[in-house]
């Protein structure tokens, strides 16, 4: 169910750039931890030992995908898009170009695909991970810093990468948990999901002030624990194609909301105004085209990927515990 999970926290992201506050940072707080417990069960797992093949399946995964977008983006700005977060632009130098591609500090300067800026925080733990969450000692002392770090940063935690640590190393911690009985684990996800519509529904109601200083914390832990029920519920070929969509989904909604700004009918007088119109007329969008960067980039280079993968001498089997080729 972690596909499902992880395309519904897109299309959330997708639904607070259009129609509902708030719930975007909300799940992209809900993608670090499921990118924490994901890539340490890997390095734990198929990749122990092979860091480089582990490095290397991550730049297969993020840059293609990544890449193809930027250029939709480049296309849309140059015909006529309207910027939708006021920040969208055509690099006019090498090194904004330079910047955008290699996701370089792209919050700041020309950027074609704003949301990449969470790519940027994920590639970061990505490195860290192999050395920070393979072992029992080095996630505690991760932990305890990343707890100091939450506690000691503003309200601009949402957007730091001292405020990305905390949920990454809860990730993280899920690879170390015991194994369930399928009564808890119905339980702990059902639980766990409740406790998260209502927060979400407090976030929703609240103002970003509150989302920082009262809700996130209890939320990123119910993501936590929804995590790690659902890791434990069989992998189905159904959820892992619903899976698929999660990171087309969240890479090209920028570029279609750009062509939808530009149409009079969504102009609103009060420019980034949120209606549920532009949400659907999203989605109707957003939903073709990431079928097509599925079908045209992401399925063609999972065959090499399969191929980094491969290998697994190293593998410790009592690690195996997920469905790790879709990490």
């Amino acid at each position: 169910m972690l596909g499902t999970y992880r395309t519904i926290l897109a299309l959330m992201v997708v639904l607070a750039h259009t129609a509902v506050s708030h719930v975007g940072i909300a799940s992209v707080f809900g993608f670090y931890v499921l990118s924490g417990y994901l890539m340490t069960a890997a390095c734990r797992g198929v990749y122990r030992g092979r860091i480089g093949a582990f490095c290397a399946n991550r730049l297969l995964r993020i840059y293609p995908c990544h890449i193809t977008c930027l250029a939709l983006a480049a296309t849309v700005l140059m015909l006529g898009g309207e910027p939708r977060f006021g920040t969208e632009q055509v690099p006019q130098t090498t090194i904004d170009w330079l910047r955008n591609i290699f996701l370089i500090d792209v919050r700041s300067g020309a950027r074609l695909n704003p949301v990449t800026w969470t790519i940027m925080v994920e590639l970061v733990f990505y490195c860290l991970i192999p050395f920070v969450a393979v072992t029992r000692e080095r996630l505690a002392w991760w932990l305890v810093v990343s707890a100091a770090l939450w506690l000691l940063s503003d309200s601009e935690k949402l957007y730091t990468f001292a405020g990305a640590s905390l949920p990454f190393a809860l990730g993280a911690l899920i690879t170390y948990m015991p194994r369930l009985r399928p009564m808890q684990v119905s339980w702990l996800v059902g639980a766990s999901l409740t406790g998260m519509a209502i927060l979400y529904s407090a976030i929703v109601s609240g103002t970003k002030h509150d989302l920082v200083s009262l809700w996130v914390l209890p939320l990123i832990c119910m993501q936590a624990l929804a995590v790690w029920g659902l890791s434990h519920i069989p992998r189905q070929a159904w959820d892992d194609r619903i899976g698929e969509h999660s990171y087309p989904i969240y890479l090209a909604h920028g570029s279609v909301l750009c062509i939808l700004t530009a149409i009079p009918f969504f102009d609103f007088a009060d420019g980034y105004q949120k209606h549920w119109a532009m949400f659907f007329a999203a989605l109707a969008l957003v939903v073709p085209l990431s079928f097509a960067l599925v079908h045209l980039v992401e399925r063609p280079i999972s065959s090499l990927r399969a191929q980094v993968r491969a290998f697994r001498a190293q593998a410790d089997p009592k690690d195996l515990r997920l469905p790790l080729h879709r990490a």
